[in-house]
């Protein structure tokens, strides 16, 4: 992967969505252990306790977009 640095005060274009998630209030932890996620939402993840397992979307497209905390 590249990485894009993007200065203060810049704006982006033809960078796939637009806005911001949706961040699910859930902090989720090893317990069940798998976060099933979804395109345009965030998810805070809790993994001192163990591994957890994040199944992407089966069916993308362009532009989704996923964020996770740690």
């Amino acid at each position: 992967g590249k990485t894009v640095a993007i200065a203060t005060g810049a704006s982006t274009t033809g960078m796939g969505r637009s806005g911001t998630v949706d961040w699910c209030s859930t902090i989720y932890t090893n317990s069940p252990g798998t976060v099933t996620a979804v395109s345009g939402k965030g998810y805070f993840l809790n993994s001192t306790a163990g591994a957890i397992t994040i199944n992407l979307p089966s069916s993308p497209s362009v532009g989704d977009i996923i964020s996770i905390k740690v």
